[in-house]
């Protein structure tokens, strides 16, 4: 869309009980769009996708509703953490704390209720990769939202309040699909059928 930009950026994703999945330089890689709208005024983050830097990983993560839930809390953790600190980047709008006119900006961190794993071969990293997509059509979507503003003094955005909603409605299973699908292996193109994450508590 328009006054939207593209990042991505890498982080290892340590969730407790499946960080033994995860080589010494295994990381994932997150890819958003980031939109201000100056009539809220308000900064929108939304995650496109997400490479699994092993299937082992994901199955440990995804096959357990407790690690899904800190891998979402970890995911909207980093993100934030990535479009704080990114000059230029995602957050150049921000007001400082101390103007004492200022009107806090409302920065929302959405997620896709409905993903479905893709399989396709990676020209840049010369390998198959499994990612989890949005599914497309399907607009519900897990909105973490903050109410911010910038304290120059540490450089560090301020949170004045925070909540968590759904937005949309979707019809998806909350079924894990089978990596690779039945009959599929992870040397050719494939894709699931889409499945559902948790959303706010």
């Amino acid at each position: 869309p328009p006054n939207c930009g593209v990042y991505e950026f890498t982080f290892i994703p340590n969730i407790q009980g499946c960080e033994h999945l995860l080589g010494p330089n295994e990381q994932m890689r997150i890819v958003y769009c980031c939109c201000f709208d100056a009539s809220g005024p308000s900064y929108t983050a939304t995650v496109i996708y997400y490479d699994w830097p092993n299937c082992p990983f994901r199955n440990c993560v995804l096959l357990d509703s407790i690690k899904r839930k800190s891998f979402l809390e970890l995911l909207v953790k980093e993100l934030r953490k990535d479009a704080i600190t990114r000059e230029p980047g995602c957050l150049s709008q921000i007001p400082p704390c101390d103007d004492p006119g200022m009107v806090p900006i409302r920065l929302s961190v959405r997620i896709a209720k409905c993903w479905k794993e893709v399989n396709f071969w990676s020209s840049r990293w010369n390998e198959w990769i499994v990612a989890s997509v949005r599914c497309p059509n399907i607009t519900a979507e897990c909105d973490r939202w903050y109410q911010v503003c910038r304290d120059f003094q540490d450089i560090k955005l301020r949170i004045l309040s925070e909540g968590c909603n759904m937005i949309g409605n979707d019809n998806c299973s909350f079924e894990m699909p089978v990596l690779p699908p039945p009959g599929k292996t992870f040397e050719e193109p494939w894709e699931t059928e889409c499945y559902a994450l948790p959303c706010c508590p």
